[in-house]
């Protein structure tokens, strides 16, 4: 994964899920596609599964 840098856009996260419920347990983010999310989050170990999703913005009064 490549360091985000100043004007890039963040589109994407990584939920990771604990075992017996599919609950979320951690959240990351920084992917500006679902395959570069994707491709990270197999090379995670030691968990439960995961799911990609899609961030949404925050409005900055």
């Amino acid at each position: 994964m490549k360091p985000l840098v100043h004007g890039d856009v963040v589109e994407f996260g990584i939920v990771i899920l604990d075992g017996p419920g599919n609950y979320p347990i951690r959240a990351l983010t920084g992917w500006a596609t679902v395959r570069a999310a994707e491709t990270y989050a197999r090379t995670l170990t030691g968990i439960a599964g995961y799911r990609v999703v899609t961030l949404q913005r925050v409005a900055v009064p």
